[in-house]
């Protein structure tokens, strides 16, 4: 595995890997505890060596998609538009979380022994020790719920379809935030992705259409116009202040200045070989990794830059 100290200034240079040698939809990427990168796609759980893509357990995922993956206790936990999947790495098998849970999990965080669930159908809290399970989708502006994020306050937030809403501890109920982009084009707010910068305390928050600055201390939103009119699905904090930005066309490098944008270039073996950015994640050792919603037949469908 190659890696680089920084982000670096020129033209990033993107290695493709193949995931199962197949037209594949890959939504989410997870590093476990171990160092190993596992990806979930629209044909169940993969797993990269450093060399190559090797898919998990390949006969039980008929349907399956995943979107999310955390890790507790020696296990995965994998949101699916089958509801919730517990693999196993010492018996290697993989089951249906017995509770009653939703379907079309979107996204999952692990606080204190609880992993908390947003859904097409709502927010879920299941206590993994005792089973428990509780419906916070009350106060939520929308029941569907695309991403979840704790900032260093220790509060909860919540995207929906329809703003965003934060988690109050005191009446265990989640409550609209308040939005104002200052634009009166901009009704509703689909919230995708949200990042919380490390320096700033300040959230972004990745939409339909637009990119947002939330600032929790005094409740203000700035929108940031380089990013106007992009589709944003994922947001990952790079090296040196740098934001890497998934989006419907490509990637942006954004450093709260200036933007650089890296998209498909027939031209280029090395640039993206498609522009449909699901997922965005930066790992430890400096490598961005990108995974795609659709490719070309000629692409392959998870890739890494160095």
């Amino acid at each position: 595995v190659y890696a680089v100290p920084r982000l670096p200034e020129q033209e990033l240079a993107w290695k493709n890997l193949t995931v199962d040698g197949k037209k594949t939809a890959v939504y989410c990427m997870y590093r476990d505890s171990g160092g190993i990168m596992w990806t979930g796609t629209n044909s169940g759980l993969y797993f990269y060596d450093g060399v190559t893509v090797h898919p998990v357990a390949q006969d039980v995922w008929a349907g399956t998609q995943i979107y999310s993956i955390v890790e507790h206790d020696g296990r995965l936990y994998l949101g699916a538009n089958h509801g919730l999947l517990v693999y196993d790495y010492q018996t290697g098998l993989v089951t249906p979380y017995e509770a009653a849970l939703p379907k079309e999990i979107r996204s999952m965080l692990l606080i204190d022994g609880n992993l908390w669930i947003g859904s097409l159908y709502g927010i879920f809290r299941l206590g993994i020790a005792d089973g428990s399970v509780d419906d916070y989708s009350s106060g939520l502006p929308h029941k569907s719920v695309y991403s979840l994020l704790r900032d260093r306050r220790g509060i909860l937030y919540a995207g929906t379809y329809n703003g965003l809403a934060r988690w109050d501890a005191a009446r265990e109920s989640f409550e609209k935030v308040p939005y104002d982009a200052g634009s009166k084009d901009d009704k509703t707010l689909f919230v995708n992705s949200l990042l919380e910068l490390p320096e700033s305390g300040g959230i972004l928050i990745g939409s339909h259409g637009s990119l947002y600055e939330y600032t929790p201390r005094n409740e203000t939103w700035r929108k940031v116009s380089a990013l106007d009119d992009n589709n944003i699905k994922s947001l990952a904090a790079g090296d040196d202040g740098h934001i890497l930005i998934g989006t419907e066309n490509g990637v942006f490098d954004y450093d709260g200045d200036s933007v650089r944008h890296y998209r498909h270039d027939s031209r280029n073996e090395l640039s993206l070989p498609d522009n449909e950015i699901w997922c965005i994640y930066s790992d430890r050792e400096h490598n961005i990794w990108a995974c795609l919603l659709y490719t070309s037949d000629a692409a392959d469908d998870s890739l890494r830059v160095d």
